[in-house]
């Protein structure tokens, strides 16, 4: 069964290659949805897939390409709106 989660990341990830790593693991992990850089510091993630590899994919996130430092994730629940990729995306 597919499942969505918004997904907001803290920490040293703007500036650190983090969006596209995640875009990678995204993909890897055959998640659906976006990442942007938001004005306050923090990555936002929309992501959607199996509940098995949305586990696989957020313990990725919380390890982070090299130079980046995640500090805090903060995950919810939401409306699944069936992406059809993985795409970065400019706010």
């Amino acid at each position: 069964m597919k499942s969505g989660y918004s997904i907001l990341v803290t920490g040293k990830v703007q500036g650190v290659g983090f969006r596209r790593w995640v875009l990678d693991q995204a993909k890897k992990h055959g998640i659906s949805g976006w990442t942007a850089n938001l004005p306050d510091g923090k990555v936002e993630i929309h992501a959607e897939g199996s509940s098995e590899n949305l586990i696989q994919f957020v313990k990725g996130v919380r390890t982070g390409p090299i130079g980046s430092k995640v500090e805090n994730i903060c995950i919810k629940l939401v409306k699944i709106i069936d992406y059809q990729s993985f795409t970065i995306k400019r706010l």
